[in-house]
């Protein structure tokens, strides 16, 4: 077959030579012409042609954005003549204001550059707990705006530079001393002036009003002599306030509530303990987590053989920054303060112990415990007030559920006063003059 081809291989050629020549001749002047249409100049800056690809390339961009901010925007309105205009005329002031940074030599420095990145919120945040940026993360920042990270610097760089164009001539304003002296004028002028003032009261006595007048006038402006529709009422309030008004506590009774509450009146045991910490994760390898243990025992051998070196140890080794600086120390706390397995340790020690290794979901801690807060009761005489005003409340609040449907039942049931329900539940009838629909200011 080879052969074949070999052999006539002029005759082939004159062949492809018919197939192609008309394609071009029928299809490739087209697709020509067309390509060219699309590179057609719109716009020329300082000799720089903005051709038409380039325009429609940055409007969809910017309908891109818009539409990202604005999701219910409609459609029709991105894509009309005079947002199309707009983003052209956008493109051509930068390209302006690029140009004048280029003939003005303004640069930007990898000092300022990197100041300004340090200083980008969106940059910032991609920081880790080490101050040291992560690569990774600020790749897919600059991969999601469509740029490698060297391209979103060269275009942070490009922008700073335009940024001193404008800087520069937005600092350059200056004053004429025509300007200046007009400024100054119009403090440190001088003028006098004469008034004459005619005082509507002085020909007030010489004004004559016909009943025709005040008829008229009564027409006209009848709603500013209408009256504001108002009412007095009566009215009885029960509440918890006013029952704990008039309930009396017997000696026994408070006596009894103060057996029965006097351990939550003395509140919780607490301790204080310092700690050192040597992180180790859930998720951290078994190696890891083994070599984390090894170092906690030798430590908890150290401050074993000398306890007085708590401290000193725990400011150089603990992994627990906020404590470390204060020699471990946690302060006092009460149960439920603390994870799990640190508060067991640390309520089972006695004053001065050392515990063993104790793992938590923070890694593995030696607690040192320090001191012991016994919880105090108080006397009965100086809880007094607090008894009666808890007891009293308590029963207030008994009361008004079994009095409130009585209330309500006999409002009803004698509707045309209030007096009986009044003294029958030992309540004080309440009066307001003149209530109207709209409070008036400050009511």
């Amino acid at each position: 077959m080879f052969d074949s081809i070999r052999n006539n291989s002029k005759i082939l050629m004159g062949l492809l030579f018919l197939l192609v020549i008309p394609s071009f001749v029928l299809f490739g002047i087209e697709g020509y012409s067309q390509f060219e249409d699309k590179g057609a100049v719109v716009a020329r800056v300082d000799g720089q042609k903005i051709t038409q690809s380039e325009w429609d390339a940055v409007h969809q961009q910017e309908v891109d954005r818009i539409r990202a901010s604005v999701p219910n925007l409609d459609p029709k309105l991105l894509d009309s003549a005079e947002a199309r205009y707009a983003t052209l005329e956008k493109m051509v002031n930068d390209r302006l204001i690029a140009r004048a940074s280029e003939k003005q030599l303004l640069v930007t420095s990898d000092q300022r550059l990197a100041r300004y990145l340090q200083q980008d919120p969106s940059i910032a945040g991609l920081r880790g707990a080490d101050g040291k940026l992560d690569m990774e993360r600020y790749r897919q920042l600059a991969a999601s705006q469509g740029m490698t990270p060297e391209m979103l610097e060269a275009r942070v760089r490009r922008d700073l530079s335009n940024q001193q164009v404008l800087a520069g001539l937005q600092a350059s304003v200056f004053a004429t001393q025509r300007q200046t002296d007009a400024a100054l004028d119009a403090y440190l002028q001088r003028r006098e002036i004469q008034v004459k003032r005619w005082s509507p009261a002085d020909f007030a006595a010489k004004v004559e009003v016909s009943d025709a007048d005040l008829e008229r006038y009564y027409k006209d402006n009848a709603e500013r002599f209408r009256s504001v529709e108002n009412v007095d009422l009566e009215y009885l309030v029960l509440d918890v306030a006013a029952l704990q008004s008039r309930i009396e506590l017997p000696e026994q009774d408070l006596k009894t509530y103060y057996e029965q509450n006097l351990q939550r009146l003395a509140g919780q045991e607490q301790r204080r303990a310092s700690h050192i910490l040597i992180n180790a994760a859930k998720d951290l390898p078994a190696a890891d987590k083994q070599k984390a243990r090894a170092k906690a025992e030798n430590l908890l051998a150290t401050v074993r053989q000398s306890p007085k070196t708590f401290a000193e140890v725990a400011r150089k080794n603990s992994d627990d920054t906020g404590s470390a600086a204060r020699g471990g120390d946690l302060d006092f706390f009460a149960r439920g303060a603390m994870v799990k397995p640190f508060e067991d340790a640390a309520f089972a020690l006695q004053k001065g112990d050392i515990s063993d290794i104790v793992e938590s979901d923070f890694g593995y801690h030696i607690i040192l415990l320090t001191d012991v807060k016994l919880p105090q009761a108080p006397s009965f005489e100086s809880m007094r007030p607090q008894l009666e005003a808890d007891l009293r409340k308590q029963q207030a609040q008994r009361q008004f559920a079994e009095l409130a449907e009585t209330f309500s039942n006999s409002v009803y049931e004698q509707s045309d006063s209030l007096t009986p329900v009044a003294e029958r539940l030992k309540l004080s009838v309440q009066k307001a003059q003149a209530l109207t629909r709209t409070p008036p200011p400050g009511a």
